[in-house]
């Protein structure tokens, strides 16, 4: 007698936990104090929960908009070395001239502001990428060479299509190509633009 009463404990102790485990799936779970008294959690009625730790796509706006912000603050600290660079790279004996003092100052202060402006606006409405701005400033270094003589340079096929004024060939591929401090600004905030872009259009789908 005392073997089968045994034997039952056992059995219903087995039956019970298998109700309990689940095989993996989500199991009801009580939420009232009252005992016995339970409701579906989430898990059981296919609703995701939003992690309230989890940032908004308007913290990540705003974070993306920090890093535009560090990124044009340290190009107006090394806009006006590139350019001098440029200059060095080709005639080093300009690099200190009254032309190339003129082209440090007006150029710094041109690609500094256009760069600011473009970073400032929309994702979604910035017509071209921040290395734009710096291919395009390559006219303040150009100038200096160009009107002291110096040889231009040959470029391969692609840059004289894609770049056809910059005949010194000084764009940079790179941020690190302006100044190794712009490349980790620029990388961040490159990454951030990627991912607020990818979450806005994760979130209009899901409307």
């Amino acid at each position: 007698m005392t073997v089968i009463v045994m034997v039952v404990f056992v059995v219903t102790v087995a039956i019970v936990g298998r109700a309990h485990v689940g095989h993996g799936t989500a199991q009801p779970t009580i939420t009232s104090g009252r005992e016995g008294h339970w409701s579906p959690n989430a898990a059981t009625m296919g609703v995701t929960m939003m992690d309230p730790t989890e940032p908004t796509l308007a913290d990540d706006e705003a974070m993306l908009a920090a890093h535009a912000m560090t990124l044009a603050d340290t190009v107006e600290m090394v806009v006006g070395d590139w350019i001098r660079w440029s200059i060095a790279d080709r005639a080093p004996e300009l690099a200190m001239t009254g032309a190339a003092e003129r082209a440090v100052a007006q150029g710094s202060a041109e690609i500094s502001t256009e760069l600011r402006s473009l970073l400032a606006v929309d994702i979604a409405d910035q017509g071209e990428a921040p290395l734009q701005v710096f291919r395009r400033g390559t006219r303040f270094a150009t100038e200096v060479l160009r009107e002291a003589g110096v040889a231009t340079v040959a470029r391969d096929d692609f840059a004289v299509r894609a770049f056809p004024h910059d005949v010194y060939d000084l764009a940079p591929a790179s941020f690190a190509d302006v100044h190794p401090s712009l490349h980790e600004p620029g990388l961040v905030w490159g990454a951030a633009k990627a991912h607020v872009h990818l979450r806005r259009r994760r979130e209009q789908e899901a409307t």
